[in-house]
């Protein structure tokens, strides 16, 4: 049932809507008028009142409309992706296919920032230390200097 109201929502705004323009108000008439169309829709026998198979021949056609837009994207992509047009993704087509991961920029400046506590320009080992043991006795509740798996565990 929440999938028909999710689709009598998405259906309120008029079909003609220029996808560009911003986002009417929808008014109470309005959603009326759309929720008696869905439903005009939805009543096969057109007897003013839903049945059980109706009901579920609208869940059906609404996920066959689901699947049928599924493949076409999955096919949309694989044509994207099949650039030689043989019907196979080879590895480099795959691979130029895939998101690249954005390139390594930091210079280490602003981890020596935080760290170097006496802002000589270098992180020492106890400086290193010095938050993650922090961290360690915060978690560490009862204070008994060790980590018991209840203490390790995420806190929710």
């Amino acid at each position: 049932m929440l999938t028909i109201i999710a689709a009598m929502l998405a259906s309120t705004a008029p079909a003609a809507q220029d996808k560009a323009a911003a986002p009417q108000p929808v008014t109470k008439a309005a959603y009326i008028k759309a929720v008696d169309a869905r439903f005009g829709g939805l009543d096969a026998d057109k007897n003013g009142s839903l049945t059980a198979t109706e009901i579920v021949a609208a869940q059906k056609r609404l996920a066959d409309q689901r699947a049928a837009m599924l493949k076409e994207r999955r096919t949309n992509t694989f044509k994207a992706m099949d650039k030689d047009g043989n019907g196979q993704v080879s590895l480099a087509e795959w691979e130029a296919a895939a998101p690249k991961p954005k390139p390594f920029k930091g210079d280490g400046s602003e981890v020596v920032k935080q760290l170097d506590a006496n802002k000589d320009g270098y992180v020492t080992l106890a400086e290193y230390r010095a938050p993650q043991i922090a961290s360690f006795d915060k978690l560490d509740a009862n204070k008994d200097g060790s980590l018991s798996p209840a203490e390790r565990a995420p806190k929710r």
